[in-house]
């Protein structure tokens, strides 16, 4: 029984106005003083009425005459509520309703969390199909090459580490390597003779179509486009490498059309993975056609070469890419944006969906974006899937985060004119002060953390892609010059007097400057070189590290495509020093 039913105030009256007390003080359910004061109330208003009368049956009358008049107990409670709540000062009031409000909204947050939370994505289109497609020309089976490079591949051996390390330091020079050194390049490159043969029949196919596919999982949850399965790259790029030293190995030994035919193939290779495909696997086939071209200048300048087989090398080099040297594709990544979105978005509901809590972090290093840098090293131990302390802060940030069809929308707007911008010059972003990295900097870094997360870095991409094309032009026009030379005795004065004569058709762009590359005929021959990316005119200075090494686009130097540098060979400590 309630403690406001010991109160004495009801010890001195008869138990039927006692106990019709307490049922409407315990039907009141308000807060204890407030009923202790109407029961207090009540029990001198019946004190009251019957403090006259001695007669005990005559005071049982008259209680219960005074009931009936009051009415239904539980009436009577609710109206000494309501009357008690509206007699509350204005402060009071203030503060009940103040938490009333509160209680609601807190009770919205939890349903509204609980709906977020619960909430499902429904992948619809299957973007590996889209890519597939997209990847595949239309033309006979028997001229692709993917066939030949898979048996290749499978039939590689990989050098040693230390044999690695020996070629790196050799900087591509046999005679830089000592006679154990020589012995052990020699043995890797017979071995792989057959996967070699191999890739020389898939480089002289017309085109390369190797369908995608997801990683072995049995999960659905991990089939996302980012899981899909590229493992070829690292047997490709060793198998160009093979190709580079087999073919300085020819012109060592005086095989100057085995040589040139190596170091083709490789080149013709690198253009199998261009256009079309994952950003990773072009910039592959960057770094290895790159290697050839350069390598094919060091031939070059080794004399060897007739004016007959410069004519036909140049031929060949241009027919690599006879519709235009290719600039990075990013449409792949655009794709595997919106994969991750159709996957971790909910398809319906308040802006087209929202960001499911959970889904997203291991897709992403999007939770980078929800930290400072100064407590990285913390964030990284912390960002756990499976830790509990994580799941509000992922909560948290998926309400926070913008809604599906402003997510998508934003990143389209950004990507097209990150693809506008990687399509223009070096020269050309510099000068006009275009930054898509500022761009994306405005955009809410909390809102769009998706976004940041997954935005290819496009400033950097668009610079690789015309630095290789510039190589490439590079190349030609070398070759051109030295026919000049061989034919005629003497270079040019300018550079177009190669158009004029038929050894050109175009002069190279120099895309750090918007002008062509800089030619320039000296006493003991010519220079021909990009003023590099610091987008200045050094003279044809390379830039030189601490080492004296030269370095090809970077730093503040020129890049020099002629002269040839010879490289600079780190000393070898034997083991007695």
């Amino acid at each position: 029984m309630a403690k406001t039913d010991d109160k004495k105030d009801l010890q001195q009256l008869p138990s039927i106005a006692a106990d019709y007390i307490k049922s409407i003080i315990n039907r009141m359910k308000y807060r204890r003083r407030v009923r202790l004061d109407v029961q207090e109330e009540l029990a001198s208003h019946f004190e009251d009425e019957i403090k006259d009368i001695s007669d005990k049956k005559e005071r049982d009358r008259r209680i219960e005459k005074l009931i009936e008049e009051f009415g239904d107990v539980k009436q009577l409670a609710i109206l000494l509520r309501r009357a008690k709540k509206r007699c509350r000062p204005l402060w009071a009031k203030a503060i009940v309703r103040s938490l009333q409000c509160v209680g609601l909204l807190l009770l919205m947050l939890v349903v509204y969390t609980f709906w977020f939370v619960s909430g499902e994505p429904h992948a619809r289109v299957d973007y590996l199909v889209r890519i597939n497609q997209m990847s595949r020309p239309e033309v006979l089976t028997q001229d692709n090459a993917w066939p030949h490079y898979e048996k290749a591949a499978q039939m590689l051996i990989e050098p040693s580490e230390q044999l690695q390390k020996s070629m790196r330091e050799a900087r591509g020079n046999f005679r830089n390597l000592d006679v154990s050194e020589q012995y052990l390049v020699e043995k890797w490159i017979n071995e792989n003779t057959e996967a070699w043969r191999e890739f020389v029949e898939g480089s002289s196919r017309q085109y390369c179509y190797r369908e995608y596919e997801f990683r072995p999982s049995h999960a659905p949850h991990d089939r996302f486009l980012m899981n899909v399965s590229i493992p070829h790259l690292s047997d490709i790029k060793t198998l160009g490498r093979l190709g580079i030293w087999r073919a300085r190995r020819a012109m060592q030994e005086g095989k100057v059309e085995k040589a040139i035919e190596d170091c083709l193939a490789v080149a013709r290779t690198a253009g199998h993975w261009q256009g079309h495909r994952w950003i990773v696997e072009q910039l592959v086939a960057r770094a290895i056609e790159s290697a050839a071209e350069w390598q094919i200048t060091d031939f070059v300048a080794s004399g060897k070469m007739s004016s007959e087989q410069l004519n036909s090398l140049q031929q060949e080099v241009s027919k690599i890419h006879a519709d235009g040297f290719p600039l990075m594709d990013m449409e792949f990544d655009r794709l595997l944006f919106l994969d991750v979105v159709q996957n971790v978005f909910t398809d319906s509901g308040p802006g087209g969906g929202h960001l499911v809590p959970g889904l997203w972090p291991g897709l992403t290093d999007a939770a980078d974006y929800l930290v400072k840098p100064n407590i990285r090293n913390f964030v990284n131990y912390i960002l756990d899937d499976e830790k509990p302390i994580m799941v509000p802060l992922y909560t948290a940030a998926s309400i926070v985060h913008a809604r599906r069809d402003d997510t998508v929308a934003r990143y389209n707007k950004i990507f097209e004119d990150a693809v506008r911008i990687m399509r223009m010059t070096p020269y050309s972003v510099h000068t006009q002060q275009l930054d898509i990295e500022q761009k994306l900097s405005k955009l809410p870094q909390y809102r769009y953390f998706l976004i940041h997360a997954m935005m290819p870095p496009t400033a950097r991409l668009g610079a690789i892609s015309f630095r290789g094309k510039a190589t490439y032009e590079a190349t030609q026009m070398i070759l051109a010059l030295e026919r000049c030379y061989l034919d005629k005795g003497d270079y040019p004065t300018s550079a177009e007097e190669l158009i004029s004569d038929g050894y050109l058709c175009k002069l190279p762009l120099d895309p750090f400057s918007d002008k062509p590359l800089v030619y320039k005929k000296i006493e003991d021959g010519y220079t021909l070189y990009s003023v590099g990316p610091d987008f200045k005119d050094d003279g044809g200075k390379s830039s030189v590290d601490k080492n004296g090494q030269t370095h090809k686009w970077w730093g503040d130097g020129d890049t020099v495509f002629w002269p040839i540098d010879p490289p600079v060979i780190p000393k070898k400590i034997s083991p007695t020093e």
